[in-house]
Formats: C-alpha cells, sequence, structure tokens
C-alpha cells in the first residue's frame, strides 16, 4: 500500500492514543517503529524473519528492542488495516500493555555488566513477527470459510485452546526427552525452544503452553501475560511468587492473564491435562475481578483457594480436592450434595466485596448455567 500523509495521520493518531500510551518507550523508538511500519505497509521485502540465528539464545539490548519494534509494528499494521474484529484502540492503557509494552515482551534479562543486560526468551523462542502475522491471518481466513464464527477476543481465545486439544497437545516426558534433537533456545540450557518446534511437537507443560499461547494470541492483537511463579502455600493458597517465597510450595506453575478479557487461565497444563480436557476452553476461564487488583507488577495476584486436585493438574476453578478440608473437596461435596450451594454462594463466603476493585453489588462468581454446567461435568466424572 503506498505510504502517504493520510496513512501516515492515521497511525500518528493511534500513537496520540491509548495505544501510544501503552507502548510507552522513547521518541527514538517511536521513529524507529515508524519505520518499520513504513516498510510492512509498502511491503519492504527486507523485513528481517527470522530475526535471529537459529543458535542464538541471549540477545542484546539493542536487539530485544529491535525484536519488541518489529512485534509491535505488526500490530499497529493490523490494528491501522482492521484485520480483527476487536480493536485495541477502545482499550484501556492497562489492559494494553501486556502486548505493547516493551517490559511485558516475555523477555528475561542476564546481567552481563555493571550496567549492561542481554535478554533471552522464556520458553518459547519467537523472533518471527511477519511470519506469525501471515500464520494468524490465513488461520483466520479458513477458519470463516470453513464457518466458524470468531468475533470476538474470547472466541479466538477458545478456537486456539480447542485446536491445541484437537491436534493432540501432550504433556512433554520427565525432563523435555521430547525435544532431544531440538535446539534449546536458554543461555543456561533450560527448556526454551523454538516456537515452530513447539507448534510441531504439540507438547509442553505449563511454562511452554503459556508462552506458546502468549506469543501465538500477539498475532492476533490480544493482550496476555504470563504470571510464571504461581507457587503454592502448603496450606492451598497461591500467590504471585516474589522474593519473600522461601516457605512456599517449592513447585511453580504458570497462570496467562487476559486483561481485555478480565479473564484467566487457571493453570497452562489445562490446555492438555486429562482431568481438565474436557471442559469447554472458556469454562476454565473468569472473572478476576475478585482477585487483588493488578497493576501489572504493582501489587500481587491472590487466589483464595487454589488446591491439587490430583497428581497433575490443577482445579481451574479454584475449588480443588481437598480431602483433609472437606469443605472444599468436590467430590466430596458432590456425594453429599452441597457442591451446588457451595459455588452458588463462594461470593459471599470469600467475602468478594472487600476486594480491591470489586463492584457493588457483588454478583455470583458463577452463573446460574455455568454452576449447571460444572456439576453435570463432575458428575460424569464420578457417578
Amino acid at each position: 500500500m503506498p505510504w502517504n500523509s493520510a496513512v501516515e495521520g492515521e497511525y500518528d493518531t493511534l500513537l496520540a492514543g491509548n495505544m501510544g500510551a501503552a507502548l510507552q518507550g522513547s521518541q527514538s523508538d517511536r521513529e524507529d517503529l515508524k519505520d518499520r511500519i513504513r516498510a510492512i505497509e509498502k511491503g519492504d521485502p527486507s523485513v528481517p524473519d527470522p530475526i535471529f540465528a537459529s543458535n542464538v539464545s541471549l540477545m542484546t539490548e539493542s536487539q530485544a528492542r529491535s525484536l519488541w519494534l518489529w512485534r509491535v509494528a505488526f500490530n499497529f499494521h493490523m490494528e491501522r488495516n482492521s484485520w480483527w474484529p476487536w480493536l485495541l484502540r477502545d482499550k484501556n492503557p492497562a489492559e494494553l500493555i501486556p502486548l505493547l509494552n516493551f517490559g511485558w515482551q516475555g523477555f528475561t534479562r542476564h546481567k552481563v555488566g555493571k550496567f549492561t543486560w542481554h535478554y533471552s526468551m522464556e520458553s518459547a523462542w519467537d523472533d518471527r513477527p511477519e511470519t506469525r502475522a501471515i500464520e494468524a491471518f490465513f488461520s483466520y481466513f479458513f477458519w470463516t470459510l470453513d464457518g466458524e464464527t470468531i468475533k470476538t477476543e474470547a472466541d479466538l481465545v477458545s478456537r486456539i485452546i480447542q485446536g491445541m486439544r484437537d491436534g493432540g497437545w501432550k504433556h512433554v516426558t520427565g525432563l523435555w526427552e521430547d525435544y532431544d534433537g531440538f535446539p534449546r533456545r536458554s543461555p543456561t540450557g533450560g527448556p526454551t525452544f523454538n516456537f515452530d518446534d513447539i507448534m510441531s511437537l504439540k507438547a509442553g507443560e505449563c511454562h511452554i503452553n503459556s508462552n506458546y499461547l502468549v506469543a501465538r494470541l500477539r498475532s492476533f492483537n490480544i493482550p496476555a501475560h504470563v504470571a510464571h511463579a504461581w507457587l503454592t502455600r502448603p496450606d492451598g493458597e497461591a500467590f504471585l511468587g516474589g522474593t519473600t517465597a522461601q516457605d512456599w510450595h517449592q513447585h511453580g506453575h504458570c497462570f496467562i492473564h487476559f486483561p481485555t478479557l478480565h479473564s484467566w487461565l487457571a493453570h497452562g497444563d489445562d490446555v492438555q491435562g486429562a482431568v481438565l480436557a474436557s471442559i469447554p476452553p472458556l469454562f476454565a476461564m473468569k472473572s478476576e475481578w475478585w482477585m487483588s487488583v493488578n497493576h501489572f507488577g504493582e501489587t500481587e495476584y491472590k487466589w483464595t483457594r487454589a488446591q491439587d486436585y490430583d497428581a497433575l493438574t490443577w482445579w481451574c476453578l479454584l475449588i480443588g480436592r481437598s480431602p483433609n478440608r472437606l469443605n472444599f473437596d468436590v467430590p466430596f461435596l458432590y456425594r453429599t450434595a452441597q457442591l451446588r450451594t457451595r459455588l452458588e454462594n463462594v461470593h459471599i463466603e470469600n467475602n468478594y466485596a472487600s476486594r480491591s476493585g470489586a463492584p457493588n453489588p457483588v454478583p455470583p462468581l458463577f452463573t446460574a448455567a455455568e454452576i449447571d454446567n460444572l456439576v453435570n461435568w463432575v458428575a460424569t466424572k464420578l457417578d
């Protein structure tokens, strides 16, 4: 498409609005961003894709910022050209931060000098923003051609998760033996793998699944972010881990927050978990307003209850199995005809009205239809 003053003006308007507020960055960053946007609009074949060689596991700060600006350039291009039915310009800056801000790109810092940092990626190495954009465009095109109705962000998230399940997505074995022979893109030799390798193997655990999903959704202009330090205390309470987590359960888990949907996926393994796989994807996602308010790092997420449901998975609705505390044990509650009442009154029992950001009045956590579905689902597992 020709680049002219009218097109440039549209992008200037986006940069002056909520998308630019979420982006932040320096004036130089914004000028570099516009150069990239201009290249995309003009179909410039010099767009680097992939940006790094396949054996690279660390980026300089300059390289990391360049990748960030290429990613964001495609986000702005999609928005300006209305690729998707949902629009970023209608969101508030806080909701857009995970998609557009440098600090929320899934980069991990490594100190290499007194004032110098290099960057790696967590679990899913994705340096192909142009390829991701093309994949997203044709995926949506063929879904629509097949008669699927995907009009909202929630529809899209549901479609991606269901597609992973239908495609046979599985949990990795032991020490990631599924990935033997594939390059590890971590400077420490940890389990960070190429996005394309993850997509082809269809294997992960909560960290890989979560970071893969965030990367996949980025190309559909859906903000999402991983809380990579979900830790559970021995008494069952779950927190976003911090520096004082030494007394918490030593096994960290990942969940995904979808700020524009006000929803979360309680555990990355819920994508392929044997216990949870039969739950409709959107049923595994609930409103987050009843959790402690989150301002992207300023406060902690906190759950009332996140108890281990079995050896592999977390009960995605945060009412998990607790045989030693029968008031939180789903099988016991079901068999004693208490489960429905407990679900109807979760918001009262846990005093959600006192939570920061809670509406007034506080509605039930679950709708009547959701309670029916959940009780029926439990019945299929236990009867």
